[in-house]
């Protein structure tokens, strides 16, 4: 099984704890016939702070307010389910970041 590398970052989630620079790092098995949407909701079901720091359990997707980097490019959260992840891939949790 393929494994891949999530980052996620502090501002996401208080149970994350971390300074605005830092991530909390996982590395996760993947099968090869999991989209990234199936792949983020088992990770849910699994880990309850990454459940509460940036998953709508009702909707079952990640938060509008969450952007999805994959190996350095943003993906639409409409498109998960049509990613199919590899091995080595990176996936990034950032916060959406407003400003005035």
């Amino acid at each position: 099984m393929p494994w891949v590398k999530l980052k996620i970052h502090a501002w996401l989630g208080r149970d994350f704890n971390g300074t605005s620079s830092s991530f909390q790092d996982l590395s996760i098995s993947v099968s090869a016939v999991e989209s990234m949407q199936q792949v983020i909701s088992r990770l849910a079901k699994e880990n309850e702070n990454f459940r509460r720091a940036i998953f709508e359990e009702k909707a079952n997707r990640l938060r509008e307010d969450i952007l999805v980097i994959l190996n350095g490019r943003i993906i639409n959260l409409d498109k998960l389910s049509e990613v199919v992840l590899m091995e080595n891939d990176e996936i990034i949790f950032l916060p959406y970041l407003a400003g005035g």
